[in-house]
């Protein structure tokens, strides 16, 4: 660990304590709940399923039928609505720092941050389509590199990635059957 990242483990630290960060694990996972053999589950590791059962929210409550949207950064938003739009992403809306974009069903936000290089950014997101094998193809026809992510073959067969102009990695996968996080 160099200087810089023992400084910035140390304010978080400052601010967190030494608390441990449970990683949920769910039953219905490509692993089946279990963890890959090089990881260990932290004591207070919980379920998904348990999840709500912890933070008191139940179904019905405010995030039922909720979901999350991706923030990636950006070097140059004009080079990434390019890059979007010839995925086929639609512009849903945009300030001079900050692109809303969809396809389909699937939202992805990105900001501006003129600090960035794409060659050492390694944010990503991974995105649930309703056919992805059909994605996949369709991108292929229209020549965007498409990569196998060898190792993955648990979490479904048509699972690719595709990293942005930015550099942010796009994995995609298929929709959970019932659209939920269930147990």
């Amino acid at each position: 660990m160099n200087a810089a990242n023992a400084a910035d483990a140390a304010a978080i630290l400052s601010f967190t304590g030494a608390m441990p960060t449970p990683r949920p694990v769910a039953a219905d996972s490509p692993s089946g709940g279990a963890l890959p053999p090089n990881e260990t589950a932290l004591p207070n590791a919980v379920s998904v399923e348990h999840a709500a059962e912890a933070t008191g929210i139940r179904a019905g409550s405010a995030f039922h039928g909720g979901q999350a949207v991706p923030i990636l950064p950006s070097g140059d938003l004009e080079r990434a609505l390019a890059c979007y739009g010839y995925l086929g992403f639609t512009l849903l809306g945009r300030t001079a720092d900050y692109l809303r974009l969809a396809l389909g069903p699937v939202e992805l936000h990105l900001y501006l941050d003129c600090e960035l290089d794409p060659l050492r950014n390694s944010a990503g997101c991974y995105l649930r389509v309703p056919d992805p094998a059909g994605l996949r193809a369709t991108w292929d026809d229209d020549g965007v590199n498409c990569l196998d992510l060898p190792g993955t073959a648990d979490y479904g067969a048509s699972l690719f990635a595709v990293i942005d102009s930015d550099g942010n990695t796009l994995r995609i996968g298929p929709l959970r059957q019932s659209g939920e996080h269930s147990g």
